[in-house]
């Protein structure tokens, strides 16, 4: 199982490090492909000098110097083929290690569930009478249910969600610092504190509307099972109207939180696009200034904006997961909480069976 987890972790890292590599190799090969094209008429020699010009510093210097020597590969200059089929292979190896790492840890995570399943499961038989004629049978089986997901849920986003984003973050912030300065990392080090606070609030806000919309789910749902299992008292007080009217009472309040709960992820939406739009603005901006003042190139606009592209993706889902992680932890603390019950009568230890 150790072994699992070490692995989970490194197909996670190895991902995020292709990820963000793949930028640099697209970077790269904007940067090269001028160089060709203007020395297309220039003949032999003057290919040979774009060539040793164009070497983007990404590739191995060994591997570079042969490339350069190579005249063409599938029909276009050796080097721009080689980052282009390199930009390819990147994205198919993150998608290689996300897969891996998700069938790798699903064994992890499986097994945890089936462990704190059967303990809590052996619990509940091992409670008094008192406790079981006090308690709804269908809460305990609620509790059971939900405990398992959440503790499946919390591994999956603690391990490749939050600790993955938290990680390729400081490693952007950490290449753009390296690459262009203080101004761009303190962009992005903005953007990601202004989204995270933004997501957050809005989540924190928005949760009340879903509370509602469950409960009015559950009291619709309730409504009709009362109504049909007592079909013949409804029918014999010809009380079909006002179990009508209760019902579309019901129907109406779920209504106006649902479009309570929609319109607020709009608005969630829009901000998140908002604060992110800016940004990324902002920091195109510096780079393009940089690029008008030769001290970037196109391929550092291309960079800096696959950098942050990468970045949304994770960070679009903050909130569902911040949200999910909550309701979890609150199962979870539901479902331990019946694990450290106690009978009121114990069986001595040297009990006869």
């Amino acid at each position: 199982m150790r072994r699992r987890v070490v692995a989970s972790v490194t197909l996670m890292l190895a991902g995020k490090g292709v990820t963000i590599v793949t930028p640099f190799v697209f970077k790269a090969l904007v940067d090269a492909l001028p160089a060709f094209a203007n020395a297309a008429d220039g003949g032999a020699g003057a290919s040979a000098d774009a060539a040793a010009t164009a070497i983007p510093a990404f590739p191995p210097e060994v591997l570079a110097d042969g490339l350069a020597t190579t005249s063409t590969l599938a029909g276009m200059p050796a080097i721009p083929f080689v980052l282009l089929l390199s930009c390819s292979t990147s994205r198919a190896l993150s998608s290689l290690f996300q897969e891996s790492r998700n069938a790798t840890f699903a064994h992890v995570a499986q097994s945890a569930i089936r462990s704190v399943g059967r303990s809590t499961f052996d619990h509940v038989h091992f409670l008094d009478l008192k406790f079981h004629l006090d308690k709804n049978t269908g809460a305990l089986r609620r509790i059971i249910e939900r405990g398992n997901r959440s503790i499946s849920f919390v591994l999956n986003a603690m391990v490749f969600n939050t600790v993955p984003t938290v990680v390729e973050v400081g490693v952007v912030t950490g290449c753009l610092y390296y690459q262009f300065g203080v101004g761009h990392a303190s962009t992005v080090v903005a953007t990601i504190g202004a989204y995270v606070a933004f997501t957050v609030g809005v989540t924190q806000w928005r949760t009340q509307f879903r509370k509602d919309m469950n409960r009015l789910n559950n009291e619709a749902s309730g409504r009709i099972s009362d109504s049909l299992l007592n079909y013949e008292a409804v029918k014999y007080f010809n009380n079909e109207g006002h179990k009508g009217r209760t019902y579309e009472s019901t129907l109406g309040n779920y209504q106006h939180a649902a479009l309570q709960a929609q319109t607020s992820l709009a608005l969630l939406s829009f901000g998140q696009s908002a604060i992110f739009t800016v940004r990324l603005t902002t920091i195109k901006y510096l780079t393009a200034r940089d690029v008008v003042e030769e001290n970037a190139t196109v391929g550092d606009l291309v960079l800096v904006n696959g950098l942050l592209f990468q970045l949304s993706m994770p960070l679009h889902f903050i909130g569902s997961v911040y949200r999910e992680v909550q309701q979890s932890f609150v199962d979870m603390e539901a479902m331990f909480g019946l694990r450290d019950t106690m009978p009121a009568m114990k069986d001595s230890p040297d009990a006869a069976e």
